[in-house]
């Protein structure tokens, strides 16, 4: 069954927790007692072993429903069970939508109605039906007889149930004006929900163009592309530089400037030099001085370099390290580059940053494989059985890996589609790691480059060995693209 995927249980599973009486383990009983009789759910709970906590209960349910001949029927009898049973509760318009998307009866594709959902449960707070009745009227006829009191929820389930093309009118028609408005206090949430609607090619009014007013963020990516071969020992490479702007919630970039000349520097006189064309560039400064917006410097930088410490990068005269005044990341050459790398992975798992689901802190969603050398397959096979992981931890550094477990760190980013990955460049138990970054509380993985930035400045004084002065951080927003980066115009991207 195609459309029951493990990031479809995982929905299914979040979704089934967020029940009111769900951790009641006697709410349990009885769903599945009302399920026990009722056509393809028939003698199920002999499935079903009996589970304590409810995350574990919930998910042999569904794995029960799976391995039947007919599991989304089951699905509809579960869903049916709990209309009875609760029939109020706030997630049973969510659970009746993903229903109806995995039947295949809503009007949008079963993959695209999940990602809406999945972002729109993410919204913390979430909206008041009342904050929701104006942008009701722009989806026409089809949501007329709603009354102006229901929830986000409860008006994704009405377009859902409307089907064809009258359900796919209204539902675009209401997120549209949804994620349009700039006043909302969500606007930053709904950068996910944006980005879906201009793939499905719906823009929405404004977001096209959010980076031109004052909510976005700066964007500079270094780009570093060797003229030497490999083996030569204090290699040349050709600098290029552009500056962008990217709305504070994410999403598409425009192109402000770029360095008018690539420069060209040795490996050796990187950290010490490399600024130095930064520096002259006229645009970049008028655009950070006085400014207080928020500034993020990519560098672009090709297998061989993905180790290097380039928050140390020099910021000029005064002799600062860049990194110690904005957060620094480090991306992939080959995959910016790659024309013909599927994006499909890499979209999906990057949406997966901003999950949440109550019960497990950000930081635990960082997933640290082990790495046997002799067993690189394992590793990647680790990997492909976690679909919604978005940020993978590396035990031993990149730049030391041997060529089997590199190439296996490669696929999982390339093929699988992993966005982030973060390690430890002196090596060192993963521990450490996460004790630093959660110094800072981060709240969803998304803040990953301002926590690590937060780390850098705090530990600047610390010894040498000091976890923070050895992260890397390797962040590739596939948003944050620029195919054309050598021509020089500005504009979208």
């Amino acid at each position: 069954m195609t459309l029951w995927t493990p990031m479809a249980e995982q929905l299914l599973c979040d979704v089934l927790l967020s029940f009111a009486d769900m951790s009641k383990s006697h709410f349990r009983h009885d769903l599945l007692s009302r399920m026990e009789a009722k056509g393809p759910a028939y003698g199920i709970i002999a499935d079903i072993s009996e589970k304590s906590q409810p995350r574990s209960h919930i998910r042999a349910i569904l794995n029960a429903a799976a391995s039947r001949g007919d599991p989304l029927g089951v699905l509809e009898v579960l869903a049916d069970a709990l209309t009875e049973i609760a029939p109020y509760d706030g997630a049973l318009p969510w659970l009746r939508t993903i229903v109806l998307a995995l039947t295949e009866e809503a009007p949008l594709p079963a993959e695209t109605m999940l990602q809406l959902i999945r972002a729109l449960l993410a919204l913390d707070p979430a909206p008041r039906p009342q904050a929701l009745a104006p942008y009701t009227a722009a989806a026409g006829s089809g949501l007329s007889l709603l009354k102006g009191g229901e929830t986000l929820a409860e008006i994704l389930l009405r377009t859902a149930e409307l089907r064809h093309d009258t359900g796919r009118k209204a539902l675009i028609g209401f997120l549209q004006a949804f994620t349009a408005d700039r006043q909302s206090p969500l606007r930053d949430q709904l950068g996910g929900v944006r980005s879906i609607l201009e793939r499905m090619g719906f823009p929405v009014d404004g977001s096209a163009s959010a980076a031109a007013d004052n909510e976005y963020r700066l964007v500079v990516q270094i780009r570093l592309e060797a003229e030497d071969a490999e083996h030569v020992e204090d290699g040349r490479y050709s600098l290029y530089a552009t500056c962008y702007k990217q709305p504070l919630s994410g999403g598409s970039i425009v192109r402000i400037s770029a360095l008018p000349e690539p420069a060209i520097l040795r490996k050796s006189q990187l950290l010490s030099s490399g600024s130095e064309p930064l520096s002259q560039w006229s645009d970049l400064i008028e655009e950070m001085s006085g400014s207080r917006r928020p500034v993020r410097i990519e560098f672009i930088l090709p297998t061989s370099l993905l180790g290097h410490p380039a928050e140390l990068w020099s910021t000029g005269a005064a002799q600062q390290s860049l990194g110690h005044h904005h957060p620094v990341v480090v991306r992939s050459l080959e995959r910016y580059k790659d024309t013909l790398i599927g994006t499909g992975p890499w979209v999906e798992r990057w949406s997966y940053l901003k999950q949440k689901d109550g019960m497990t802190e950000a930081l635990d969603l960082i997933g640290w494989p082990s790495m046997n050398h002799a067993k690189a397959s394992e590793f990647t096979e680790w990997v492909i059985d976690r679909p919604t992981l978005a940020c993978l931890g590396l035990r031993q550094p990149y730049e030391q890996l041997p060529g089997p477990m590199r190439r296996a760190v490669d696929d999982v980013m390339f093929t699988e589609g992993v966005p982030v990955v973060i390690w430890r460049r002196d090596g060192g138990e993963p521990d450490d790691v996460i004790a630093a970054l959660r110094e800072h509380n981060p709240v969803y993985l998304t803040e990953l480059p301002e926590i690590v930035y937060q780390c850098r400045r705090r530990g600047r004084i610390a010894d040498s060995g000091d976890v923070r002065k050895n992260l890397t951080l390797l962040w590739e927003d596939p948003h944050c693209v620029d195919k054309r980066q050598d021509k020089r115009f500005a504009g979208m991207v």
